[in-house]
């Protein structure tokens, strides 16, 4: 996490930084055609001495990857994305799962942020406790709630990571108020949510992940900053200008 690494005084005098490179195009067909092989290969049960499928469907694999790469070459945006080989991936499940591609970064986040709230396979374990009749929560509201965890990281945890009390502490308030942004909720309600959020053993939304003993982050920075941007725009002017 070089944004936290940045704000700690611990690199010594001799010490070297180095910076991980985007993938390259080849970099990015090579990750693309191994992800596309192995999906092929759960979905097709072929006879182990049956060469003439195996020389086929390799073929499709690669027509398939050089397809999908020359799509994200048509958007600078994307183009970027896909150096980087979570986002390079996202994106090529929302190719698999034949949505249509994003047309800039910013849709791609949203498509990713819905992903985890509605789709997930974790976010329907964690919809069953968030849409109990205690705590009804919409997906809108869910996501209203995670953008608000991330406008919180953003403006006062730069190292990216914080505790479960630190979520707990902030959170409540926000899932109680019923002024503009709040939600509105009784406090055995808001406990409940915030217990939800925050176990990762009985189901987060996948958005939120673990970073050692009690200590939580956004999975990706980009989507932390995205969220956070979300809140944002919800609050008023002056506190955009601020």
């Amino acid at each position: 996490r070089p944004h936290g690494f940045e704000r700690v005084s611990i690199q010594g005098a001799g010490w070297q930084v180095g910076r991980l490179a985007p993938l390259s195009r080849d970099q990015q067909r090579a990750l693309v055609v191994k992800w596309l092989a192995i999906r092929r290969g759960r979905t097709e049960a072929q006879p182990a001495n049956s060469t003439e499928q195996l020389d086929g469907s390799t073929e499709h694999v690669e027509r398939e990857a050089d397809d999908f790469i020359r799509k994200l070459a048509k958007s600078n945006d994307l183009s970027q994305l896909a150096e980087i080989p979570l986002t390079l991936l996202l994106l090529l499940y929302l190719h698999l799962q034949n949505y249509p591609l994003p047309a800039n970064r910013f849709e791609a986040y949203q498509y990713v942020t819905n992903h985890f709230i509605r789709e997930h396979p974790l976010a329907r374990r964690t919809a069953a406790t968030l849409t109990d009749e205690q705590s009804s929560l919409t997906p809108e509201e869910i996501q209203n709630t995670l953008a608000y965890v991330a406008y919180v990281v953003q403006t006062e945890f730069p190292a990216g990571t914080l505790s479960a009390d630190d979520i707990h502490s902030r959170l409540e308030g926000f899932l109680q108020s019923d002024m503009e942004h709040g939600l509105g909720l009784s406090r055995p309600e808001a406990r409940e949510v915030l217990r939800s959020f925050t176990n990762l053993e009985e189901g987060s939304l996948g958005l939120l992940v673990s970073q050692g003993q009690s200590a939580l982050s956004f999975f990706h920075r980009s989507l932390q900053e995205y969220l956070a941007a979300v809140h944002l725009a919800r609050t008023s002017l002056s506190n955009q200008e601020a």
